[in-house]
């Protein structure tokens, strides 16, 4: 479901539940690229060539801005006001 600031205005609970879960969804999936990025995992990441290590930080900035969007979200399901995040790359 695409949601955006635009359509949030009266969400229904199952609508606010699914923003919810767009949220959970990408801060998990951040945490886990940035697990493998860092500790024991960041010697694998040294190891890659210098394309495949830009393409995965670009990949967590992509994942960043997903966590701030879905945050917009949820917080504008709480409030029923828009709610502005900067995007990371802007």
């Amino acid at each position: 479901m695409e949601l955006s600031s635009e359509s949030i205005v009266s969400l229904s609970i199952s609508d606010q539940l699914a923003s919810r879960d767009q949220f959970d969804a990408a801060i998990a999936k951040l945490r886990s690229l940035l697990t493998l990025l860092s500790g024991e995992g960041f010697a694998a990441f040294k190891s890659l060539s210098e394309d495949n290590q830009q393409n995965l930080i670009w990949l967590a900035f992509d994942l960043a801005d997903d966590v701030g969007r879905a945050g917009e979200l949820v917080a504008e399901a709480r409030t029923g006001r828009p709610q502005f995040v900067t995007n990371l790359r802007g």
